[in-house]
Formats: structure tokens, sequence, C-alpha cells
């Protein structure tokens, strides 16, 4: 047997068939809340003004819905700092292009020289910020940039005795942001997904060569007119369109209509739902265990809403207590995904939770499958970075309106939490009787 299927074999799930009461009292939650947010605000990029008075309406509809006390707890992000930013790379790409070119095309010396020297600084400086701030989703320059208010709402479901452990389940209430991609704002679709691709390695690989061609520029005795021909045109041309591609790289909003731009929002009302189902059913769930509801925000800011949470509670007060997270990522038409962890597979979610998620669909009839996040970060990335056990789902969204568009995501999202919850049991149960045995 493998350890894959060893890690499997140890997660005995449960299947839990929700009545057509609870399907359908699911199905109005979800819609509620995703009307009531969309009425206040119907796009909400992170840190915005829109965003905060979101925050306010989710957490009024928690207090409606769940009977608990909610609230909104403020965290600092700087937007521009990561991938909101990357127009701004791409001008500082710009900057860094205009002094080379001033820097070739000028015959006195010392101000070649100048221009040359700057167009390596800043060239510099905005690789180093987009491989750190974007790439690897780093914090390195945040003192930089302008500092904004965001907020993460949370409720809690208390335990009967003292709490032992935390199931954090969640999700994000900001706006997903949409691809550009160079035209894709003016012809309303996507680029095929290898010009795509081509164009982004161009944008990184283009910085290197324009730093590159400016040493060798102020390497060499003399510039005739062929040289300075070569110089100017390769990289106008070349760093040109990397420039273009960067400052259209990314649109701040998605379409107001349509599933496109509510496939989180939604995913966040199914977590709502589940949660309320789990506290109307408080005995699937054992005495020593808290139970926290989580709506991210500033996702796309970085999963900053999430990492904050980490930030303010890990390890740092009780709220937080032997922790495992459930990422409802968000509902599509493209089936039930867990997703095994971030894209280029840098960052790995947990093997075993993985697995509990996966059987949890698969025994609720819903065929499940594997992927690798297709973005740079999903609201389990800060948990991965912590070493706390996180797993990412992604719900499909039923398209028969009459059977009820959320009840298969609905009866996912809840096999997913209470085997997770039967998992967090057993490896407690299993750690307590380590304990024993050693004293």
């Amino acid at each position: 047997m493998t350890d894959n299927e060893k890690n499997i074999s140890d997660c005995e799930n449960r299947c839990v068939k929700p009545s057509e009461v609870d399907l359908k009292r699911a199905g109005i939650i979800t819609e509620t809340f995703v009307e009531k947010v969309e009425n206040a605000a119907s796009v909400r990029i992170g840190s915005s003004a829109e965003e905060k008075k979101s925050a306010v309406v989710i957490r009024d509809f928690y207090n409606k819905i769940l009977g608990l006390p909610a609230r909104q707890e403020p965290f600092t992000v700087m937007p521009l700092a990561g991938r909101f930013g990357v127009p701004i790379y791409g001008v500082i790409y710009a900057v860094a292009l205009a002094f080379y070119i001033i820097g070739i095309l000028v015959d006195e010396k010392n101000v070649s020289y100048a221009f040359l020297a700057l167009a390596l600084v800043v060239s510099a400086a905005a690789a180093a910020m987009i491989t750190v701030q974007v790439l690897l989703n780093r914090n390195t320059f945040n003192a930089l940039f302008p500092k904004r208010t965001s907020y993460n709402v949370l409720s809690s479901i208390e335990p009967k005795g003292n709490p032992e452990c935390t199931l954090i389940i969640g999700g994000h209430y900001d706006s997903d942001m949409d691809r550009s991609d160079l035209l894709t704002f003016l012809k309303d679709k996507n680029l095929p997904s290898w010009l795509s691709g081509l164009l982004k390695s161009l944008s990184l690989a283009s910085l290197p060569v324009l730093f590159v061609l400016a040493i060798v520029a102020m390497c060499l005795p003399g510039r005739n007119a062929g040289t300075k021909a070569f110089l100017f045109l390769f990289p106008t041309i070349f760093c040109g369109l990397a420039i273009f591609y960067l400052i259209t790289a990314f649109s701040y909003k998605k379409k107001k209509n349509g599933s496109v731009g509510r496939e989180g929002l939604q995913a966040a009302g199914i977590t709502l739902a589940v949660a309320d189902y789990l506290r109307l059913h408080p005995d699937l769930v054992p005495d020593n265990f808290r139970i926290v509801l989580a709506c991210f925000g500033a996702k796309e800011c970085g999963a900053k809403g999430s990492e904050q949470l980490i930030l303010q509670h890990y390890g740092r007060d009780s709220f937080l207590i032997n922790p495992v997270f459930v990422n409802f990522a968000k509902l599509g038409e493209n089936g039930n995904t867990v997703i095994q962890g971030d894209r280029k597979y840098k960052n790995m979610y947990d093997l075993k939770l993985n697995n509990v998620a996966f059987n949890a669909l698969k025994d609720a009839g819903l065929d499940p499958s594997f992927a690798y996040s297709k973005d740079l970060f999903t609201d389990s990335t800060p948990f991965a970075k912590h070493k706390i056990p996180t797993v990412t789902v992604e719900l499909k969204k039923g398209d028969n309106e009459f059977s009820g568009v959320y009840n298969e995501a609905f009866e996912g999202a809840l096999n997913v939490t209470l085997n997770t919850v039967d998992y967090m049991k057993k490896r407690q149960d299993r750690y307590k009787g380590a304990e024993e045995e050693i004293m």
C-alpha cells in the first residue's frame, strides 16, 4: 500500500444527506447573503470603501442568521504592493526604459553614463519588486506603498466545554480580480493561454535583458550609428511590449452581472449556510471544538485577510487553538475540486486533509477531482506557510434553478466540514493516547 493510499484509508468518511428543508434553508441563506452584499457594493476592491461597506452588511447578516456575536477585525494592507500594483510596476519599468533610451541617444559620455546608471537602478528595482511582491507574495517593499484598512468578518460557535481544537471555515468577500491580458478589456474575451504565457514570460525576461544591455552600452568604448540603432530599437520594441502587457495585465473590476464576478462571494454564502447547519445540529461537533466562521477581506491583495487572522490570533491568544482551516474558494461550473497546493507546486497544502475532502465529496456522490491552484495564492496559502493544516475546495454550482442551484455545493461543503471534524477528533484522540502511554 502506498503512502497516499494509507492516508486515504486512515480517513473513514461519513456521508450526511441534508433534508429538503435544510437544503432549501441553505439556498435561501446563500442567495440572500449574495444579494445583500452585492446590493451594498457590486464591486468590492480590497481595502476600498465598497469593501468596508460590505463588511458591515456581512457582520449584520451573520448576527441575524447565527444569532451569535459577529465582529469586524481591521487590519492594514498595502493594496498596490501586490498584484494590484502591477500597472505601477509597468510604469516604473517604462521610466527605466526612458532612462536607457536617453543614455543611448545622448553623445555626451558622462551624461550618457549617468542615464544608463539610472536605468540600471530603476530596472533592478522594478525586477526586485515584481519578483518579491507579486510572484513570491511577500511584504519586503510594503513600506514604500500607501496603507489602507481592510476587514475580516468573524463569528464563532463556542464549545460547551473548554476549547481544545478550532475548525476555521471561510471564504472571501472582496471581488476577484480579472486578467486583462493585453487587449481583453477591449474585446471582452481571453487570449489563448499559450500567448498569455508567452507575454508573461516576455515581461519577466525583458527586465534582465534591459539591465544587461545597459551594462553593455556602458562598457562599449564607442557607439557608432549601427550599434546605436540596435541598442535603441531592440529594447524599445522588446521591452515596450512587455511594459504594455504589465500596465494592462489586470482589471480591477469584474463583470457586475453573471457568475464571473460572484464565485468567491457565493462560496462565502455557502460557508455561512454550513455554519448555520452546525449551529442547528450541535451534536455533530464535539463539545471541545470551536467553529470559527471567517469571511476574509483583501484576498486579491495577496490573501492578506487570512494572513492577518493568523498574525492577530495564532499563538497570541486562545482564539485559534490547534487550528485547521477549510477554505471554500469559489463556486463555479468546473466541478468539485480539491486544490492540492499553489501554482508551480511551490506551496503544498495538507495531504491528509486533501484526501479527507476528496473522499467526503466522493462518498456524497459529487464526483471530485484534484488540481493545483491556477493562481499564485489562495486563502490557504498563509496557513500552509505557517504549517497550519489547511485545504482549499472549489465547489460546483448547480444549473437547475428548480432543484436548487446551491444544493450540490452545500452538500459538498457540509460533508467536507463534518469529515474534517472527524479527522481532527481522531487525530486528537491519537495524541491523547500517546500522551497517556508516555505518562
